[in-house]
């Protein structure tokens, strides 16, 4: 852990002796070395943290780019499946798509009806 230097103004090798027998400047002369420790002790804690941080968020992206990955690949994988389907049974394919668009067709008209109170 890194100590700070003393401050220069308040370092016994600057005072003038008449300064050092003052019961206030020895009380702050006593408390800067417990003052500096404790900055060092929550700039190390703080750096931690940081650091912990950094981790924290190189992990969340890394699982992000897993996620995409996987979807990516679920997506081709579908797209493959439709491709076959059309493929192989074209009509039954037509048929699937001329449901599916009549169904959405019936829903939309139904959201769009003035509601009755």
């Amino acid at each position: 852990m890194h100590t700070s230097p003393p401050i220069p103004s308040t370092s016994k090798a600057t005072m003038n002796p008449d300064r050092m027998n003052d019961p206030i400047n020895q009380a702050i002369d006593g408390a800067l070395p417990p003052v500096h420790h404790t900055v060092d002790a929550v700039a190390d804690l703080a750096r931690r943290g940081a650091h912990a941080l950094g981790d924290s968020a190189e992990a969340v992206r890394q699982r992000a780019e897993l996620g995409w990955g996987s979807a990516r690949e679920k997506a081709i994988a579908a797209s493959d499946s439709a491709r076959h389907t059309i493929r192989d049974d074209p009509l039954k394919s037509v048929l699937i798509a001329a449901a599916t668009g009549a169904a959405l067709m019936a829903l939309v008209h139904l959201m769009s009806r003035p509601r009755e109170r």
